[in-house]
């Protein structure tokens, strides 16, 4: 028994600004990957400095389900980086069909 599942995420940032993404956990909840947080970033600090991939490593019981999903846009900073996008013909396509 245990901690018999693992899963490595490999992460790579696009926008500095932003949060990279969510690594949802069934039954936890969800942790949000941000490259840098804005209160740690200091004036001889640049971009240069930051890693732009994130190798992450998850281990969780065996029915336990882990999801890499795009970053839900919560409190103020939520507002400032969330960025609409319409869905692609693939996630259209998977998305499950209502009929009324």
């Amino acid at each position: 028994m245990g901690l018999e599942t693992k899963r490595e995420l490999q992460i790579k940032y696009e926008d500095f600004e932003r949060p990279a993404c969510d690594v949802a956990i069934s039954g936890l909840g969800w942790i949000s990957v941000e490259p840098v947080s804005q209160l740690l970033r200091t004036s001889d600090s640049s971009e240069g400095d930051t890693v732009e991939e994130l190798s992450l490593l998850v281990h969780v019981p065996k029915p336990v389900e882990i999801f890499v999903r795009t970053p839900l846009p919560v409190g103020k900073a939520g507002g400032e980086c969330y960025q609409y996008r319409e869905l692609t013909e693939k996630e259209m396509d998977i998305r499950p069909k209502w009929y009324f």
